[in-house]
């Protein structure tokens, strides 16, 4: 059975409107069929000018799921954008959902409005 799980930090500084909202996404999108899947929670840009995509990551695997060069895409009507991330500190445990924020390069150049799916390739 699918658990929603914070990754420490979060689980101190988030929102109880935040948490109220993740809650929601993972009810919505915990039974999915896809083992590995990630779901757009919210977007916004850093003072850097760096886009944020906050997500719901689901791990409906039996194995833990570790971000080690691994390849987030977003997908829009007309191309698929890529991006390498190694993330010690995300670990997801087998059968667990976590939320997480991808702090994407300001040179990546796409639109919050084009998104149409984020994926994980492991």
């Amino acid at each position: 059975m699918q658990k929603l799980q914070y990754e420490p930090a979060w689980d101190k500084a988030i929102s109880a409107q935040d948490q109220l909202l993740i809650e929601q996404f993972f009810q919505q999108t915990k039974e999915q069929d896809k083992r590995i899947s990630c779901c757009l929670i919210r977007t916004a840009i850093n003072h850097k000018q760096q886009k944020l995509i906050i997500t719901l990551i689901h791990n409906r695997t039996d194995q833990q799921l570790k971000f080690r060069n691994t390849e987030i895409s977003i997908i829009t009507e007309t191309e698929k954008i890529t991006q390498n991330f190694t993330i010690d500190a995300l670990q997801i445990p087998p059968f667990c959902s976590m939320p997480w924020t991808f702090i994407f390069d300001e040179s990546i150049d796409f639109q919050f409005t084009e998104i149409k799916q984020i994926d994980i390739e492991i």
